[in-house]
């Protein structure tokens, strides 16, 4: 039981070694709570709701960091200048202009 254990973590370990050259950075539950600045709890509840983007495997979450700062990207408040331009951007497109 255990040699089968450390055989899957050593798979897991070379696939994210392997994922990593191609400059993509998996996160562990407790390196993506610290990245997006939230505890670990919230982020097991944003897991339970689908409401973040998450890889599982078995019952190994990981989180790929450009996905996360994607996830924070559109979840950011917009300004009132930037509401504004939005609003204006879409009257003048359906006007044609």
């Amino acid at each position: 039981m255990l040699t089968q254990l450390i055989n899957r973590l050593d798979k897991i370990e070379k696939l994210l070694l392997g994922q990593r050259a191609n400059n993509v950075e998996f996160l562990r539950i407790d390196e993506a709570a610290d990245f997006i600045k939230t505890p670990k709890n919230t982020v097991y509840k944003l897991v339970e709701d689908r409401d973040i983007p998450h890889i599982k495997r078995g019952k190994i979450l990981l989180f790929r960091k450009d996905e996360l700062a994607n996830w924070l990207d559109e979840k950011k408040v917009l300004t009132v200048n930037e509401l504004e331009k939005s609003l204006l951007d879409q009257a003048n497109s359906r006007k044609g202009v």
